[in-house]
């Protein structure tokens, strides 16, 4: 049986997922209790949290088929500058819409602001700005927003607006 998506276009399963990612996004999704606040995710809704797993997963696939990485860096050390860059180029060879390569983005940069919530992500948050801003006015104004304001160290700002 063959798959119907090349293997550059698939996502990495979760369980495929390096360990410490995976014990990160645990981390990010674990409720709060009585006396300690649960992680950035732990309130998202199924279908948002495993879009951003698939999203995340396509990160991870990415860095595996086009950058060779075996994954056994750190998460913050895997998302550079020139590795998201590279991924945005190779969407954009693939044909990918601009509106979904704005989605995989945010979904990258969500993923890693919960997962990491002690990490400086503001470089990635001015990029996502910035292709943000390259959107047509009329996707700009359905509903997409910018991603979370990690400049805030208030609780609100654990949630997603």
């Amino acid at each position: 049986m063959t798959r119907p998506y090349a293997a550059e276009r698939r996502s990495l399963r979760l369980h495929d997922w390096p360990q410490r990612d995976q014990e990160l996004l645990a981390r990010a999704i674990a409720p709060g209790g009585l006396l300690d606040d649960g992680g950035r995710g732990a309130a998202w809704m199924p279908k948002t949290y495993h879009g951003y797993v698939w999203t995340y997963g396509r990160w991870l696939t990415f860095l595996k088929l086009n950058l060779g990485s075996n994954l056994r860096d750190d998460p913050p050390e895997r998302a550079t500058r020139e590795n998201l860059a590279a991924f945005i180029a190779i969407l954009r060879e693939q044909g990918v819409a601009s509106s979904t390569i704005f989605d995989y983005l945010k979904g990258v940069y969500v993923m890693l602001w919960a997962m990491l919530p002690e990490h400086d992500w503001s470089w990635l948050d001015r990029r996502f700005a910035r292709h943000q801003a390259c959107l047509p006015r009329r996707l700009q104004s359905h509903g997409l927003r910018r991603g979370p304001d990690i400049s805030r160290p208030d609780p609100a700002s654990r949630r997603i607006p």
